[in-house]
């Protein structure tokens, strides 16, 4: 009696073990995927010529003096009148030392 009931106990706890094991499994690549060779890619011999220069192409779609309607990625809609524009996409508003960037609203909206 007492060796069927360790037997059973510990096939218990072995399968608990199992359990346990199985479901707190950290995430891991495929099995058998151990690398990746990519053939057939030409080699292309690059190489800078001239002078380098940097340059912000990134205009704002809005005209000082005008209102507009700025709608955030958050859903957030906000009303402004530009008071002032750079030309890297950021615009004073509301006369006030507050500056927006217009690469990172959702939409623009003129007000009329």
């Amino acid at each position: 009696m007492t060796f069927r009931f360790a037997a059973i106990l510990a096939l218990s706890v072995f399968f608990a073990m199992m359990v346990a094991a199985q479901t707190t499994r950290t995430p891991a690549p495929a099995p058998g995927v151990t690398h990746v060779i990519v053939d057939g890619v030409p080699i292309a011999a690059v190489r800078q010529e001239g002078s380098w220069s940097v340059a912000s192409t990134r205009s704002s779609p809005v005209v000082t003096g005008h209102r507009y309607t700025f709608v955030w990625p958050d859903g957030e809609r906000d009303v402004h009148i530009v008071s002032g524009t750079r030309n890297d996409g950021w615009v004073q508003v509301d006369g006030a030392a507050r500056w927006l960037n217009t690469g990172m609203a959702l939409s623009i909206e003129e007000e009329r």
